[in-house]
This record gives C-alpha cells, sequence and structure tokens, in this order.
C-alpha cells in the first residue's frame, strides 16, 4: 500500500512539469495533467477508504538519510481519513479542470 501511495505521490509531482510545457503542448497540456492529477488522487483516496475500513497500521522503513538511521512511515487510521478527505477533494478539481478552458483559443 505505501509503495503505491508513493507511486501516487510522485506521479503528482512530475505532472507538475507539464506547467513549463504547457506552451509546446498547446491545449494538449490541460487534458494530461488534469487527467493525470485525478487518476493519482482518486488512486490515493481509494487508499485512505480502504486504509479506514481496514484495521491496524502499515509501517515501512526506507533506507533515506544517514546510513545508520533509517526513515520510518506510518500510515494508520488518522492518516487514512485526512488522505481520502483530502484526495477526494483534488480528484474533484481535478475532473473539473479537464473540461475548463477548452473554448478558449490561447491556455
Amino acid at each position: 500500500m505505501l509503495i503505491v501511495t508513493a507511486a501516487a505521490i510522485v506521479l503528482l509531482l512530475a505532472l507538475g512539469l507539464t506547467g513549463p510545457l504547457s506552451r509546446r503542448l498547446g491545449h494538449a497540456a490541460a487534458p494530461i495533467a488534469y487527467g493525470g492529477a485525478f487518476v493519482a488522487c482518486a488512486v490515493l483516496a481509494a487508499i485512505g477508504v480502504a486504509a479506514l475500513t481496514g484495521n491496524g497500521f502499515v509501517q515501512a522503513r526506507l533506507p533515506v538519510g544517514l546510513p545508520w538511521i533509517e526513515a520510518r512511515f506510518r500510515f494508520d487510521v488518522l492518516a487514512g481519513f485526512f488522505l481520502a478527505v483530502v484526495n477526494l477533494g483534488g480528484a474533484m478539481a481535478a475532473l473539473y479542470g479537464i473540461g475548463y478552458g477548452r473554448h478558449e483559443h490561447e491556455p
């Protein structure tokens, strides 16, 4: 679950590069950016809802930082609640943004 969460967050960060590329891509940049953001936010919201219905928590240790200190990530019910609430709003905003501004001549 934490791997999928990290992959969706990396996707959202990568979609931030479509802003500078929007001049080259023209009107194709908005559906790519908002569609990808919708998919990533919907996946994260689904993971948050799954964490709410499940019991216990998930913990992962990643070898990030100093060699003898590991980064520990814990995903419990409260984190799942906030993940669901925030990403549900993000998914709805991205869904609205897909069709926003199609009638404009310039992006």
